[in-house]
């Protein structure tokens, strides 16, 4: 749902990095395990295998998606707004870690072939300003995944129950509390929100790329409880959709390189 927000709150940044840093632990401990057979078997390993290095890992929180380029032998830069992320992410991976902002990068024009932008722009209220960054380091193709604002009817009803079973879970294993302005077990910005694909492929578009991919997974939480990531993977990779879900994939490009995405 849409919220209209006032100039006071425009800029949230400093709230997202102190979030960020409180909540990086609890972060760690759920949503990474969550979340990683996404990263090993289908997105990134898709991205890295059709595109060109140097990669640049937009937000990268614990450095899920950098270990999974790196896996792939190819170069890849990360960067975070978060001290308490990259804490994480550095124990992860071997690659060049960068404290920065994704609003005003500290990168050279065309620095990167390849930005993958993964779960992070829900979290950025200033798109603008975010996709003259982006498009300003990136020479050839931006990747994005983003949770989507329209899943069925069916998935908002298994996301509800796996939503009851998951908040019961936490309380069980008693993952921790955060500090302020976290709940016990939680990791969740106020300023969070569902972004429209169609805002994306526009401000895409608008900065000089073509859309050449655009398709939804639908993810059900919970499941790295009882299946292996392989299982989870094949399951997750049947749930592909054409019209909604979950989560939006989408595949831009410059004009001047033609890439063909199945």
């Amino acid at each position: 749902m849409a919220t209209i927000l006032s100039e006071r709150v425009v800029d949230n940044r400093k709230y997202e990095q102190k979030e960020a840093d409180a909540g990086a632990p609890i972060y760690e401990k759920a949503i990474s395990a969550e979340w990683g057979y996404r990263y090993n078997y289908l997105t990134v390993h898709s991205w890295g295998k059709k595109f060109n290095e140097p990669f640049l890992d937009f937000g990268c929180g614990t450095g899920l998606t950098s270990k999974a380029v790196e896996e792939l032998g190819k170069q890849v830069t990360a960067f975070d707004i978060s001290r308490g992320m990259l804490k994480f992410a550095k124990k992860r991976c071997n690659v060049p870690f960068v404290l920065a902002d994704g609003l005003n990068l500290p990168f050279r024009d065309k620095a990167f072939s390849t930005t993958f932008v993964i779960g992070v722009m829900h979290h950025i209220l200033d798109l603008e300003k975010a996709f003259d960054e982006i498009s300003r380091c990136t020479k050839e193709a931006i990747c994005i995944n983003e949770p989507s604002p329209k899943p069925s009817i069916v998935m908002r009803l298994i996301l509800f129950m796996t939503y009851l079973l998951s908040t019961a879970s936490r309380r069980i294993m008693r993952l921790g509390a955060g500090n302020p302005p976290f709940k016990a077990g939680t990791y969740h910005s106020k300023y969070e929100r569902s972004i429209d694909p169609r805002r994306l492929v526009q401000l895409c578009e608008v900065h000089g790329f073509k859309v050449i991919g655009l398709r939804f997974y639908n993810h059900i939480p919970f499941l790295h409880e009882f299946l292996s990531e392989r299982v989870r993977a094949r399951f997750f990779a049947a749930m592909v959709s054409a019209k909604n879900g979950t989560d939006t994939e989408i595949i831009a490009v410059r004009p001047c390189k033609p890439v063909s995405v199945v």
